[in-house]
């Protein structure tokens, strides 16, 4: 399993914003296999270490191919989560792997 053509909308967010990810997953198994896809953003605190937060995106079976994924992830602040600018790592699991990572700039 691969992660390919990783692509955010926008790579410099300011606080408040959404931003949209795409990417395509490769299956190359013989034959329908569940497929538990995640993804981690290393959110900037306001002491600026990260901290990370693991959001699922599906879990569902899939045959071999190619798999188109997107997704929206907001920051914009919440009861639960304020934003802070910086470097915000995200990483996409598969199945509990990481397969591919990204950082983006938040202002």
């Amino acid at each position: 399993m691969q992660i390919e053509n990783l692509q955010f909308s926008n790579p410099t967010p300011k606080i408040g914003d959404e931003i949209f990810f795409s990417f395509n997953l490769n299956l190359k198994t013989k034959k329908k296999q569940k497929v538990r896809l995640e993804y981690i953003v290393h959110f900037v605190k306001s002491n600026g270490k990260t901290s990370p937060k693991v959001f699922q995106i599906k879990e569902v079976v899939l045959a071999q191919g190619i798999h188109a994924v997107q997704k929206k992830h907001t920051f914009a602040n919440m009861s639960t989560r304020k934003h802070f600018a910086g470097q915000h790592k995200f990483q996409f699991v598969v199945n509990g792997e990481v397969k591919a990572e990204q950082t983006v700039t938040v202002n």
